[in-house]
């Protein structure tokens, strides 16, 4: 997901459709200082809801094998994200101990597979990548949450407040867990 077409969401929802005009979000004018700014400012708005998303609703995840002979592994070598949880660690296919400190995971030597959770890269530009590739949301749900934070940001609690629970019911109702309906065989007489 594309941080570009997200903002392109919010900023039709927002009324700022001048924006769209600039070269940042796929327009023909050069962005003025003041639409830089803006732009910017939805660019903090999306990190904040990006890092909210990552935090309450969905669980980044990935696996890396590493060979230590220490039983030392340092979160720096598993990820250049920020690594936020140490799932599992196996040896050989089976779950090994470990144990979680600060700035290391301190486990069994040999060659490990271990799974994190991790924080979501920053968002630095419009062209950045988004973090939930593996996942059903989409820009649009996203860009609820941009106009919740901007709102918030521009001190109009009442819209805010309105985009907020529309963020908050899409996430929900795009993340809930379907179940299979089945129904009785009904005996006919």
């Amino acid at each position: 997901m594309i941080t570009k077409n997200v903002l392109k969401y919010a900023v039709n929802y927002l009324g700022l459709t001048h924006l769209l005009n600039t070269t940042l979000l796929d327009g023909s004018t050069s962005a003025t200082a003041d639409e830089t700014a803006e732009i910017n400012t939805l660019i903090s708005c999306l990190n904040l809801v990006v890092n909210q998303v990552a935090s309450e609703y969905v669980t980044l995840k990935s696996k890396t094998k590493i060979t230590t002979t220490t039983g030392v592994v340092y979160y720096s070598n598993l990820s250049s994200n920020v690594v936020v949880d140490v799932l599992s660690v196996k040896l050989n296919g089976a779950s090994v101990e470990f144990s979680c400190k600060p700035d290391r995971l301190e486990t069994a030597t040999g060659t490990l597979e271990i799974e994190f959770a991790y924080q979501p890269s920053a968002i630095n530009s419009v062209n950045s990548t988004i973090d939930f590739a593996n996942f059903k949301l989409n820009e649009r749900v996203l860009a609820y949450g941009v106009v919740a934070e901007y709102n918030f940001l521009y001190a109009n609690y009442d819209d805010a407040a309105i985009w907020d629970n529309r963020f908050k019911n899409s996430l929900s109702n795009i993340l809930r867990p379907r179940r299979e309906v089945k129904i009785k065989q009904r005996l006919w007489v």
